[in-house]
């Protein structure tokens, strides 16, 4: 049998294409004298594992200085330290981020912000109707109330939610965003309850080639029945849900928007975030009925007014985010 010193470097770039990262953060451990360890640690390697995890575009000129770091891999330790969300338009750094969260047991990271409004108040969906009473017509004198329709505001919420299946080594998961479960304060301000969503669909989803390294990026927004049943017809996905489900392989991501309705006295985005608690994201492997969920909690009371100022006249606006807030949270 060959060792490692008698295999060309393609064919070990083909195996270290399918190993995760703790792998092959062992193989940097051994000795430097082994080809193995100094392919593990290759900045060819690492800048494809980092264009993959965090979805940077990166070419010839494109170097790791411009991101703070003098290699690939250091990069990639700075991202993943910060739990830094992949780079699309949804998850801007300008953007509030409301929720951040990494679970290193399911493998799954869970980022959201808030689709945000200039007046900061939350939005209106005026297409459901009520009865009300009328006097206008009917009988002799004018005088019998009839019942008509008229548009009654409901307020909602938009927030866009983005989920990456960042190990390596799972099987593929479909996540189901219209089940989407937030824990919020009720009225009194004392006791918890869960409210649903009304509404959830597929923004954008980036998907990749079958192995881990070496994948070719692939940009879908939302899903078209015959390409989910050609793609997938060897899992067990029901089509009519394909606007909110999405499968994800290793190193995938899908960002949705999903609608969350509020009490008549929720006006503000503030008002909003100091009643939400907890997001619960269902999600299953696949050929596996069991649903889990990854969870994670929203800002703080006193993170929320480092983001939001009041202005005179009962108004909100939002402030210019500090840049460095986030990474500093984390070391």
């Amino acid at each position: 049998m060959r060792n490692e010193y008698e295999l060309p470097d393609e064919v070990l770039r083909q195996i270290h294409d399918f190993c995760d990262i703790p792998s092959l953060a062992a193989l940097i451990c051994t000795s430097k004298k082994t080809l193995g360890c100094r392919l593990a640690s290759d900045e060819t390697t690492w800048s494809k594992l980092t264009s993959l995890r965090f979805g940077i575009r990166i070419n010839q000129n494109t170097r790791p200085t411009a991101y703070g770091a003098p290699t690939w891999r250091a990069v990639f330790r700075r991202q993943a330290v910060c739990n830094r969300p992949p780079k699309s338009r949804y998850m801007q750094k300008s953007k509030l981020m409301v929720v951040d969260n990494f679970c290193p047991v399911l493998g799954v990271g869970l980022w959201a912000t808030i689709r945000h409004r200039d007046d900061c108040k939350t939005r209106l969906e005026r297409h459901l109707l009520q009865e009300v009473p009328s006097c206008a017509g009917g009988g002799v004198g004018g005088n019998i109330e009839r019942p008509i329709r008229q548009p009654m505001p409901i307020r909602f919420i938009e927030l866009n939610i983005c989920v990456q299946l960042q190990a390596s080594y799972s099987r593929p998961i479909v996540v189901d965003f219209l089940n989407t479960e937030l824990d919020m304060f009720r009225d009194d301000g004392c006791n918890v309850g869960k409210v649903g969503v009304r509404s959830a669909k597929i923004l954008h989803h980036c998907q990749w080639a079958l192995t881990t390294t070496s994948r070719d990026r692939r940009h879908h927004r939302g899903y078209s029945k015959a390409g989910v049943q050609y793609r997938d017809k060897n899992f067990d996905v029901k089509y009519d849900d394909v606007s909110s489900c999405a499968i994800l392989r290793p190193y995938e991501y899908v960002i949705a928007s999903i609608h969350v309705p509020c009490m008549p006295d929720v006006v503000f985005e503030t008002d909003f975030l100091s009643r939400a608690l907890r997001m619960h994201v269902p999600f299953r492997f696949i050929n596996d009925n069991k649903y889990e969920s990854i969870s994670s909690d929203f800002l703080s009371e006193e993170d929320i007014w480092m983001h939001y100022m009041e202005l005179p006249g009962g108004c909100l606006a939002l402030t210019d985010r500090p840049v460095q807030s986030r990474e500093l949270r984390y070391l």
